[in-house]
């Protein structure tokens, strides 16, 4: 049987391109289309998908309230923000709000089926999300705390952080350091430690929130 998925986004350009990428990946079919929030929680209810793809800007209820009611009405569907408003910001929103993955609109075509594959293990974030700083971010003064925080990582504490903060799972840090996934485990358990860190995503959530600072202390 087919994966369901239903795409919202207010384009319907963007919806037509969208839907041709989705039924490109095997198994996967479009089974329903929304242009506002409000639509998109009734095409839910009704057609019950696998995959919800969610646009930020649409009108009626925003992606982040339709996040909130998937989860609590339809527990096992997959959702995945496409967006081009793709700052640190909404991707560590869409995280505290449960989504399972951020792909940005310029990575759609290339990316979104590793969301697909891949989200369920861990929150998927593309290529392009979460590089821009939040465009509210206040300016700075005085010494730096999270700087004197990271200060306390070891070398290699700081370049496991370094590549959760791109969104790879422990497999993949696991891979691109050449050490077993148990010790990427053992040093997320110590990063989280250190930095007093509690709950599932909040070392995905502080990575993606200091990404410049941990490149920094990293290089």
């Amino acid at each position: 049987m087919p994966i369901r998925v239903l795409i919202a986004d207010n384009h319907p350009l963007f919806r037509s391109g969208l839907k041709l990428a989705v039924e490109d990946i095997p198994d996967h079919r479009v089974v329903g289309e929304a242009a506002d929030g409000d639509a998109c929680i009734a095409q839910a209810e009704l057609l019950r998908p696998d995959i919800l793809t969610l646009d930020l800007n649409m009108p009626g209820r925003n992606a982040f309230d339709v996040i909130g009611w998937v989860r609590e009405n339809l527990p096992e569907c997959l959702i995945v923000i496409v967006s081009m408003h793709a700052d640190r910001a909404f991707v560590e929103k869409t995280i505290e709000c449960g989504g399972h993955g951020f792909v940005a609109k310029e990575d759609a075509g290339s990316e979104l089926m590793l969301a697909f594959q891949r989200g369920r293990e861990s929150f998927f974030m593309s290529s392009a999300a979460g590089r821009r700083e939040p465009s509210f971010a206040l300016s700075k003064s005085g010494p730096d705390p999270v700087a004197s925080q990271l200060a306390d990582l070891t070398y290699m504490e700081k370049r496991v952080l370094r590549l959760v903060a791109t969104g790879r799972t422990s497999r993949e840090v696991a891979h691109a350091l050449g050490i077993a996934e148990r010790t990427v485990h053992t040093h997320r358990n110590n990063i989280c430690a250190k930095l007093e860190l509690h709950g599932a995503n909040a070392l995905l959530h502080f990575a993606i929130r200091h990404q410049g600072e941990i490149n920094r202390c990293a290089s």
